[in-house]
């Protein structure tokens, strides 16, 4: 019975003329693993959801420019058309060139300044990247955004809704310097590291935790989804 329900759900869904769920990361290197795409792709989907921002990214190998790639991208992708406000971000890393750029549109530039983009990609992607930990480091990049996507609409930071989504160059460039650091080192022990009031405090606890080589998926520090995610 159980099949039978599924085959005629398949087919009200073909015949209403319905599509498979959008996607926000392409992962054409096949970096991740399937598990680890599917939680970051539930943290983009909630940031559409919740916060009316189209995050996509996007993990390719090539020798192009990578600013200009994430123009293009960001461009033939439509970054930004599924927020009503036309607020989009894409987030592209290239293995190959040891590179990640995030392209910021014009109606989010207020919210993330070039600024921060750059303190995000060199302060948090880059230590997780360092020690291997590339979804680890993609995640936990993405709450910093979702925090101060909450921030911005608390402090109506947002420019007028229904702006276009342009990829005007805004964002900035790091080297990504993937598996360059020493291996996994955990120690069991020590004090809980918790997080701070401002996304900038929070980046400085993980920093502290990661120099003394504490790696525990359970500190404080993190949401129960992070959480989840680093025990696995």
């Amino acid at each position: 019975m159980r099949i039978q329900w599924m085959l005629i759900g398949c087919l009200v869904l073909t015949l209403a003329g319905c599509s498979e769920p959008p996607t926000w990361l392409e992962d054409r290197v096949d970096l991740l693993s399937d598990e680890q795409a599917r939680s970051l792709n539930d943290y983009h989907r909630y940031l559409l959801e919740d916060h009316d921002i189209d995050y996509r990214m996007v993990i390719e190998a090539g020798d192009d420019d990578i600013n200009q790639r994430a123009v293009t991208l960001f461009r033939s992708m439509k970054v930004g058309q599924r927020s009503d406000a036309g607020r989009g971000l894409l987030l592209l890393l290239n293995p190959a060139q040891n590179r990640v750029r995030v392209e910021v549109s014009q109606s989010l530039e207020g919210v993330y300044p070039d600024v921060m983009i750059h303190y995000l990609e060199r302060q948090q992607m880059v230590p997780f990247f360092q020690r291997g930990r590339i979804a680890d480091g993609i995640l936990a990049t993405t709450e910093l955004m979702i925090t101060r996507a909450q921030e911005a609409e608390q402090n109506q930071e947002y420019y007028a809704s229904g702006s276009p989504s342009h990829a005007a160059g805004a964002g900035a460039v790091t080297d990504a310097e993937l598996n360059a650091g020493a291996e996994r080192q955990t120690e069991p022990g020590g004090p809980d590291v918790t997080a701070g009031h401002q996304p900038r405090d929070t980046v400085a606890a993980y920093l502290k935790a990661i120099a003394a080589h504490d790696d525990r998926p359970d500190l404080s520090l993190y949401t129960s989804d992070t959480q989840d995610m680093l025990a696995q």
